[in-house]
């Protein structure tokens, strides 16, 4: 069972290290303005957080047999895929994965809601024309 934590934690960190990177570059780019970075940054940190739920929301539907995590497990999934009747590994795995999408969810809504508090607080209506 911690394999599968771990396993699905290593690729969901994997996933959102592109937005990561592209969120500290701009908030980098708008550094002569910190609010505006500060509310980009919670503008990609929220859509991130969408991103995971929506992924939590389809991970019990989807065939995982040609995913990442599969692949992870290597020769272990096709051996336990041969053994247990039923696609219970799968089942297994896509609980897994749906609790570990929901938990990073969490940590990034409530980074983006500390971002956007931050910009106000710094002094930039949410709707301000510059």
């Amino acid at each position: 069972m911690d394999v599968l934590v771990r396993l699905a934690d290593r690729a969901i960190r994997r996933l959102c290290a592109p937005p990561g990177l592209g969120m500290v570059l701009v908030m980098l780019a708008f550094a002569a303005t910190p609010p505006v970075a500060l509310r980009f940054a919670g503008h990609v940190a929220g859509v991130t957080g969408l991103a995971l739920l929506i992924a939590a929301w389809r991970a019990p539907r989807r065939d995982l047999r040609h995913s990442t995590l599969w692949a992870r497990l290597g020769a272990e999934a096709e051996s336990l895929a041969r053994l247990v009747a039923g696609g219970v590994v799968q089942a297994q795995l896509a609980k897994t994965l749906q609790a570990r999408l929901l938990w990073h969810a969490e940590r990034i809504g409530a980074l983006a809601m500390a971002l956007w508090a931050a910009s106000l607080l710094a002094g930039v209506p949410p709707f301000a024309r510059s």
